[in-house]
C-alpha cells in the first residue's frame, strides 16, 4: 500500500519535534512502510513548504534602515538593487541547477535503495526456501541412512545364510561321497560273493556227479 503525503509530512514534523533529523530511513521507520522514492518525493515538498514558511515569517525591514536607504537616494538604491537582483538571479539559477542535480542524484539513490530493498526481500525469500530444502534434504538423507542400515543388516544376514548353506552343501557332498564309496564297496563285495558262490556251486556239482567204472 502506497504511503500518502500527509503521512510523510506528519512523520517529518514528529521527528523535528523530537529534535531528530527527518531522514528517509527515520521517516520510513516512523511510518512503518513505504518506498524510499515515494518518501523522497513528499519530503522534498515538505522541505520546500518549511522554507517558504520560514521566509514569510522573517522580521520586516526596520524603519531606521528604510529611512537610511531613502536618504541615500532613489538612484543609488535603484542601481544597487539592479546589481543585487542580477547577482541574486545568477546565484538563484546556479542554486536551482545544483538543486536539480541534487534532486536527480537523490531520486536515483532512492530508486536504487528501493531496488536493493526488493532484492533483499527476494534474497530473504530465497534463503528461506533454501533452508526449507535443506531441512527436506536432511530428512531424506536420514531416511536413506535408515534404509541403508536395514539393507546392510539384511545383506549381512544373507551372507551368513549363504555361508551356512555352503557348509551344508559341503557336508552333503562329503556324506554323498562317503555313501558312494560304501555303495562301491558293497558292490565289490557282492561281486566277490557271487564269484565265490558260483565256484562253490561248481564244486558241489562236481562232487555230486556219479563216478564211472
Amino acid at each position: 500500500m502506497a504511503i500518502s503525503k500527509e503521512q510523510v509530512w506528519q512523520a517529518a514534523d514528529s521527528l523535528v519535534a523530537e529534535d531528530r533529523k527527518p531522514t528517509h530511513e527515520a521517516i520510513r521507520s516512523e511510518i512503518g512502510q513505504g518506498s524510499f522514492s515515494t518518501i523522497q518525493k513528499w519530503l522534498v515538498e515538505w522541505r520546500d513548504h518549511k522554507a517558504v514558511s520560514a521566509t514569510s515569517s522573517k522580521t520586516p525591514v526596520p524603519d531606521v534602515v528604510v529611512q537610511a536607504l531613502t536618504r541615500i537616494g532613489n538612484e543609488v538604491w535603484a542601481s544597487a538593487s539592479s546589481a543585487a537582483e542580477a547577482r541574486i538571479a545568477v546565484e538563484r539559477e546556479a542554486l536551482a541547477e545544483a538543486r536539480r542535480d541534487l534532486e536527480t542524484d537523490v531520486a536515483e539513490a532512492m530508486a536504487l535503495a528501493d531496488r536493493l530493498d526488493q532484492e533483499l526481500a527476494r534474497s530473504i525469500g530465497e534463503i528461506s526456501t533454501l533452508k526449507m530444502n535443506e531441512q527436506r534434504w536432511q530428512s531424506m538423507a536420514g531416511e536413506l541412512e535408515k534404509q541403508l542400515a536395514v539393507e546392510t543388516a539384511l545383506r549381512a544376514e544373507n551372507e551368513q545364510r549363504m555361508m551356512a548353506l555352503k557348509d551344508e552343501v559341503h557336508a552333503l557332498r562329503t556324506t554323498t561321497q562317503q555313501a558312494m564309496e560304501k555303495v562301491a564297496d558293497l558292490i565289490a563285495r557282492r561281486e566277490t560273493l557271487e564269484t565265490q558262490n558260483a565256484e562253490l556251486i561248481s564244486r558241489i556239482g562236481k562232487s555230486c556227479a556219479p563216478t564211472r567204472n
